[in-house]
């Protein structure tokens, strides 16, 4: 069975487009290609312009479904705010492909407060 990946986009992840001889594919690219997912569920609070080309340049690197969910957060550090999103992420993922999916949280991509808050949730 497959699984399923969810994980903020992180700056290394949008640098790796074009920066990848400084900062290597970046974690979520590294995860896809290391990895048997078949979703991605990817949560963004970065403009389109920004993401739109990561996107792109990471379905060629290995094809997947991926969701993106773009979402604007008042910091990237308030837990309030990323735990409610994380939440519906994680909530949409299992209505569509099962309760008994296998859930991926990648930490390293994301702020501390971001990998602090999939800490919480796997345990729960």
């Amino acid at each position: 069975m497959s699984g399923i990946l969810i994980t903020w986009i992180g700056r290394t992840d949008l640098r790796a487009v074009k920066e990848s001889e400084q900062v290597g594919l970046g974690p979520i690219a590294q995860a896809i290609e290391a990895r048997d997912f078949s979703t991605a569920y990817l949560i963004s609070n970065y403009s389109d312009d920004e993401v739109k080309p990561y996107l792109k340049w990471l379905r060629s690197r290995k094809p997947l479904e991926i969701v993106l969910h773009t979402i604007r957060l008042t910091t990237p550090t308030d837990f309030g705010e990323i735990y409610h999103t994380a939440v519906a992420v994680i909530e949409e993922a299992l209505q569509k492909h099962g309760q008994e999916s296998r859930l991926t949280f990648h930490l390293s991509p994301g702020t501390p407060a971001m990998a602090a808050v999939w800490i919480l949730l796997a345990k729960a």
